[in-house]
């Protein structure tokens, strides 16, 4: 949920692993190019795909609508990442003995009228909701804790939090830390107060943990990283915020270690990484006031653009850094060098831009430059805006493209009015890229556009180069 890991993505690591390494991207960029090698190889061998939590790629839940679990909203269940739709209509007709699992709170439209089995975690209703543990399962979990008391007393701490493991979770950190795992011993916390939320759980736990000012400034740093963050890139977000304190490794590995003894977070030290949950990143994030954050969002940009590799790359997992240093700067307002890394040279006399919709990553590009979008405003927001048309308009979601490029044309035609040359050639460019958009539905409309792009081009002075324009 929080990697940004996207359809587009799912599409490269799937025939990276069904072709055992043979998939070349540069020979098969495009979405449905890709869609149809990945069915190939799902029809020449038996393969049990599992994707989980599919729902976070459809339209209504990534637009925050709560209710695109109902059955009547078909637009909402419809896919909001490129392909998918094409993808899932296309593996539910395999026959070979492939098998296709999805856990999800909500079913994609595409499957409406496509046989499936559905196995439903709990009674169907209206809405689908989040559930917690069953009773038995919740006194479980705090006896596996280490946590001591009765069943009746453990039954009613976990009710009085709705059996939410991660409630549960940090609770019984809190009271093995500070009180031996006895809830006998909690005189100043009153858990069963039903009034009692989370937050003030984890208000309470941040009090009783060692070494708390560097514990506090883990939390936060951690809670801002788009992936799961190593102790490295913790270690900038902690100089970031601490300028003028050193602070070990080993210590700082000695606190991430018992942050988790006090169910805060997850360590994985074979690989370096922590995980933290959405709920708890959210509640440090918080803490966090707006300069902090800003920097702590620097601080990330510019390790993630060091990290670039450098090399010719051949998938999404290549340019995972550049990617997360654009998404980082945008976070911290920094639109112009998060515009650098997007439309500097890249590779081979590319822009990074460039690259993502030559290799078939549209939705990608058409992401960053949203996130731009919303820090910009004037003549920039305008250039992006066509951009993102362009992008749109190569995806055939002509709608969404024409709704962008009516807005770009109107704010670049109202700043180019200043007769600089620049912003006559962005406004130019809208209006092209509006044509070639229009021209896709058979509008008429578009010679328009074309002739309206070319007469204002004229009536720029000074330019001493040609324009051809294919309108075939």
């Amino acid at each position: 949920y929080r990697t940004s890991f996207t359809f587009d993505m799912f599409l490269d690591e799937s025939l990276r692993y069904l072709s055992r390494g043979a998939f070349v991207k540069q020979n098969c960029q495009g979405t449905s190019a890709r869609i149809h090698v990945l069915i190939e190889l799902l029809q020449s061998r038996r393969v049990l795909l599992i994707v989980d939590g599919i729902e976070r790629w459809l339209l209504g839940w990534m637009q925050g609508d709560a209710i695109i679990a109902m059955p009547a909203n078909a637009d909402g269940r419809a896919s909001g990442q490129d392909g998918l739709d094409d993808f899932l209509r296309q593996v539910s007709g395999l026959t070979n003995g492939t098998h296709l699992i999805l856990t999800t709170r909500a079913m994609p439209s595409a499957l409406d009228r496509v046989s499936v089995k559905l196995v439903p975690v709990y009674p169907e209703e209206q809405e689908s909701r989040l559930r917690g543990m069953e009773p038995e399962d919740a006194v479980e979990f705090m006896r596996r804790q280490r946590v001591n008391g009765t069943d009746s007393q453990l039954a009613a701490i976990g009710a009085r939090w709705n059996w939410h493991p991660l409630a549960l979770a940090v609770f019984s950190g809190l009271v093995l830390k500070r009180y031996g795992g006895n809830v006998e011993r909690m005189p100043n916390l009153n858990v069963l107060d039903p009034r009692f939320p989370l937050n003030s759980l984890l208000d309470e736990t941040r009090h009783h943990l060692p070494d708390s000012a560097l514990s506090d400034r883990i939390m936060m740093a951690a809670s801002l990283v788009e992936e799961n963050p190593t102790i490295r890139l913790i270690a900038v977000g902690l100089q970031s915020l601490l300028p003028d304190e050193s602070i070990s490794e080993d210590r700082l590995v000695d606190n991430v270690i018992s942050l988790a003894e006090w169910q805060l977070l997850d360590w994985d030290g074979r690989i370096d990484s922590v995980a933290i949950h959405p709920l708890v990143r959210e509640y440090f994030g918080s803490l966090l006031n707006p300069s902090e954050r800003r920097a702590l969002h620097l601080a990330f940009a510019e390790f993630y653009a060091r990290e670039d590799p450098g090399v010719a790359p051949a998938s999404l997992a290549d340019v995972r850094t550049r990617i997360l240093a654009v998404i980082h700067h945008s976070y911290a307002g920094n639109v112009i060098a998060a515009e650098s890394l997007l439309f500097d040279e890249f590779n081979q006399g590319i822009s990074f831009l460039d690259w993502l919709a030559g290799s078939g990553h549209h939705v990608t590009g058409i992401d960053l430059l949203s996130r731009l979008i919303d820090s910009s405003v004037g003549s920039e927001k305008g250039r992006l805006l066509s951009l993102r048309g362009g992008l749109r308009t190569e995806l055939r979601d002509f709608a969404r493209a024409i709704a962008d490029l009516d807005e770009a044309v109107r704010m670049l035609g109202e700043m180019s009015k200043s007769s600089k040359p620049e912003l006559v050639l962005d406004l130019v460019g809208a209006l092209i890229n509006r044509g070639n958009a229009k021209r896709e539905q058979s509008d008429i409309s578009s010679l328009a556009d074309l002739d309206l792009a070319l007469t204002t081009l004229a009536g720029v002075s000074g330019l001493r180069w040609i324009v051809t324009v294919d309108w075939l």
